[in-house]
């Protein structure tokens, strides 16, 4: 989904992707995620949310993801 213009998510664009290993959510500029997007992501290892708009991550974002050994941020707008 790079360079893709979304504007919001819902848990069902990712429900059907459970063998899912790399995500790439970037340069779409979205603001916010729903805390349970990746709930049905078990076996992602990389996920790349960078150059987006995101100020926060939601508590329990990547949970399910007990795989995950890489995570991109980089060139979003957090706050610690």
């Amino acid at each position: 989904l790079d360079g893709v213009p979304i504007d919001r998510f819902d848990d069902a664009h990712f429900e059907k992707l459970i063998h899912l290993t790399t995500l790439c959510i970037a340069n779409t500029n979205i603001t916010k995620l729903p805390p349970s997007l990746f709930s049905a992501l078990r076996k992602v290892k990389i996920l790349h949310l960078f150059s987006n708009k995101l100020e926060a991550l939601p508590d329990g974002l990547i949970d399910t993801m007990k795989e995950l050994e890489t995570i991109d941020l980089d060139r979003n707008n957090l706050h610690t």
